[in-house]
């Protein structure tokens, strides 16, 4: 495993208070009963008397501000992490396989992640016949 893929699964692991899921009604109200914004048994409309506001990040969570800017905080720390412990090449090579490049022969994807870090960042052709190299013997 590589520091990239250990410091990025940081990521996966935050488990902010006053942050939860849900990608429908019913888990939207055990959302709520979970965070302890209601009770169990209570309803959306319990919810709306308490004059809490949560805000929706987009990929389906759902929080108060101050929960979600301390969650997007810890995602600020994690990317300085990989800037300072990572090379642009370690990245692209993960999310090159990752994004499944050799299989579709379009780059780009890992390109444009790679470059959120280090945005002068292109590949060398060295690189890319290594990545092409390692998807061949792999799948062949």
């Amino acid at each position: 495993m590589s520091k990239y893929q250990d410091i990025k699964d940081k990521a996966c692991k935050i488990n902010q208070p006053g942050i939860f899921y849900a990608f429908s009604d019913k888990q939207f109200i055990e959302g709520l009963v979970k965070e302890g914004y209601i009770k169990e048994g209570q309803t959306y409309e319990d919810f709306e008397k308490t004059g809490i506001t949560l805000y929706h990040d987009g990929h389906g969570g759902y929080g108060t501000r101050e929960a979600l800017d301390a969650r997007f905080k810890k995602y600020r720390e994690i990317d300085k992490e990989i800037k300072e412990n990572c090379t642009p090449e370690e990245i692209f090579q993960y999310e090159y396989h990752n994004h499944e490049c050799g299989y579709t022969g379009d780059y780009s994807e890992a390109l444009e992640i790679t470059n959120e870090y280090f945005p002068d960042f292109k590949p060398t052709r060295k690189l890319l016949n290594t990545l092409y190299v390692q998807y061949e013997s792999a799948n062949f």
